[in-house]
């Protein structure tokens, strides 16, 4: 299927020792470590990454050695700001190759490096930066910096002080502190004593992840060095990641998934990091970028998949005929297969000749010569990964936490590319998966707690000693908190054990995966499926608001007020009937989960209030928010 070159990475041995770097296989020691060797090994002169600096700019390459100068600049700068090791180094700043330089700069000198989202609510960042306590603080900009101000009440600056990415400093400064901007920190790191004693140590504490929790306030789970490296050794050669294949980079680096992947795999395997510089204008980049591969997900692939189907809907005659009869040839040939979310190749003078008509104009929308996705963060429907395989674009979807560093499980990793639609995969090299049925009330279901055990388990929760004991066991086991099944080895995740509920008929629901499912209507944003103590489950939804008033009119309800119409019962009752003939095919959902009741909000579901940021629902507001109407639910 794939055919790497032959100075692509080997795999090593799946039977070796997993539980620390081996010199036998040239494993790096630290995070720092992996990109010295990523020097050593493809050239200080090759391209490493790419960004576009601002707006309207042309993209700017970075090669290997002058990404490697600049993590020991500012590695010296940090040094010299009184950043000592076992510090913490703490980011506010969006996936950009400074928010690599930073991280590794951090690593080389045995400090942790931390990071917030940038669309997280002040204050709950203010909350993150006062569990890590870091020694300095990198900021996007001048206005982050002059919220951050504004919001940190008592808490104490940074003693190396706050450096600005952007260059440009606030109108007004903030007392009490040194603020300098990037170039000037980077300088004066050149100017200092550089840093002659990387650390070396696998075992010490690499990163800080925060999760977001969509309950309660965040935890910051501990990473070692050994953590983030075995998930990036354990696919060494076992996945298409070589020199010269090219990233398009977007997935925010304060989240693990783009930590081991974009920031870490890509850089140790050879491959060019392009970075996407704004997410709403990704298909233009992509044209640009060229990528090969692209971590995502699950949203990125269902939006995708809806902009399509709209494209060919709203096509000509002969473009929709096309289209549509290229997808149906495409689906066909990838069905017979003996592989499961694999790309086949077009068979046949016909198959051939629709795939160049119609299925490559598609593919060009994503640059061309996408082969490879990678997705993880949520479920992926079946039917869109199978959608994706039609545009000759092979589908790998794992499963993992923070808390895993993240990867626990990946499909098509093994020598044959096994792959089962409908899963996650099987647990990568040195991990094992184990299913707790005793976690999971119902005695007639096959599902249980997964548990994880292996090299890639955290530290632990900063700061946190009981959080950590109710998730890491004495014998160093992880219990996940996601429910699942083991089918020939694959791991098929089937919801939250703290998400589900039982209805008043005694039967169980486990609402994540069916809400993943009412996300694939091209009416709804966002979906949360209830029913605790009720006779049947309720879903509460924010609508795609263009979607729903062009599919009202078309069905012969006109409204002229997007928020009247979201209040009006009638309104409801066909809003649920559209996603039950649609979305709730019985061989997707059981009678007893199909929502009897819905409430429509009018209202954007933002980080500011519904969403954490990393887009999962927080039940608890919206509990709270319809709180009157759920009352009303029998």
């Amino acid at each position: 299927m794939w055919n790497p070159p032959p100075e692509a990475l080997k795999p090593v041995p799946l039977d070796r020792d997993w539980s620390k770097p081996d010199d036998k296989y040239g494993d790096p020691k630290t995070l720092y470590d992996m990109v010295r060797k990523s020097v050593d090994l493809w050239g200080a002169d090759t391209v490493q990454c790419t960004y576009v600096p601002s707006e309207g700019m042309d993209r700017v390459p970075i090669t290997r050695g002058q990404f490697h100068d600049n993590v020991q600049a500012l590695a010296a700068g940090m040094r010299a700001a009184g950043v000592k090791e076992d510090d913490r180094v703490l980011q506010i700043v969006d996936t950009s190759p400074q928010f690599a330089m930073i991280f590794y700069a951090a690593n080389m000198i045995g400090a942790a490096a931390s990071a917030v989202y940038t669309n997280m609510k002040m204050k709950e960042s203010v909350y993150c930066y006062d569990l890590a306590n870091p020694s300095i603080l990198f900021v996007a900009n001048s206005s982050l910096l002059t919220s951050f101000a504004e919001n940190k009440g008592d808490s104490e600056w940074p003693i190396g002080g706050v450096v600005i990415l952007d260059n440009e400093m606030p109108d007004t400064m903030p007392e009490g502190v040194n603020v300098s901007t990037w170039m000037d920190f980077i300088n004066a790191g050149r100017a200092a004593e550089p840093v002659n004693d990387p650390c070396m140590d696998h075992t010490k504490l690499a990163s800080l992840i925060f999760t977001s929790g969509t309950s309660g306030v965040p935890k910051a789970v501990m990473l070692s060095n050994w953590n983030v490296l075995h998930n990036v050794l354990a696919i060494q050669g076992r996945a298409p990641l070589w020199p010269g294949r090219r990233t398009a980079c977007f997935l925010p680096f304060a989240h693990s998934l783009a930590q081991a992947g974009d920031m870490s795999a890509m850089i140790y395997f050879g491959c060019e990091v392009h970075f996407v510089s704004d997410l709403l204008n990704l298909v233009n980049e992509v044209q640009v970028i060229k990528p090969h591969i692209m971590l995502c997900v699950p949203r990125v692939l269902n939006r995708f998949h809806s902009r399509i189907m709209a494209g060919i809907e709203e096509g000509s005659g002969l473009k929709k005929k096309l289209a549509k009869s290229a997808l149906a040839t495409a689906k066909k040939r990838t069905l017979a297969a003996p592989t499961e979310m694999i790309a086949v190749p077009p068979k046949g003078m016909k198959d051939k000749i629709l795939t160049k008509l119609a299925i490559t104009k598609i593919r060009e929308r994503l640059g061309g010569e996408l082969d490879l996705m990678i997705s993880g963060g949520a479920p992926l429907d079946p039917e869109i990964a199978l959608f994706v395989n039609c545009l000759g674009i092979s589908v790998l979807e794992g499963y993992g936490l923070s808390e895993t560093a993240p990867l626990v499980t990946l499909n098509g990793w093994e020598d044959d590319y096994a792959s089962m639609s409908g899963t996650v995969g099987r647990a990568i090299p040195g991990v094992e998966v184990i299913i707790d049925q005793d976690a999971w009330d119902d005695p007639n279901s096959e599902d249980g707690e997964i548990v994880v055990r292996g090299p890639n388990v955290m530290m632990g929760y900063w700061n946190n000693l009981e959080a950590t004991n109710e998730v890491i066991m004495e014998d160093g086991t992880f219990r996940t908190g996601d429910l699942g099944r083991l089918v020939d080895g694959f791991l098929k995740i089937t919801g939250r054990v703290k998400e589900q509920f039982k209805l008043q008929n005694g039967k169980y629901v486990a609402p994540s995966p069916l809400e993943e499912q009412l996300k694939l209507s091209p009416l709804i944003e966002q979906a949360s499926i209830d029913g605790r103590g009720k006779v049947s489950t309720y879903v509460i939804i924010q609508p795609n608001e263009q979607a729903m008033m062009q599919a009202m009119s078309v069905d012969g309800m006109s409204k002229s007020d997007f928020e009247a119409a979201c209040s009006d019962p009638k309104v409801g009752e066909w809003m649920l009937g559209k996603l039950s003939s649609e979305i709730m095919e019985p061989q997707k959902w059981k009678g007893f989960e199909k929502p009897k009741t819905i409430i429509i909000d009018h209202r954007e579901w933002t980080t500011e209030d519904v969403l954490t940021p990393k887009m999962s629902v927080k039940r608890r507001v919206l509990e709270d928010r319809f709180k009157d109407k759920i009352a009303q639910i029998p």
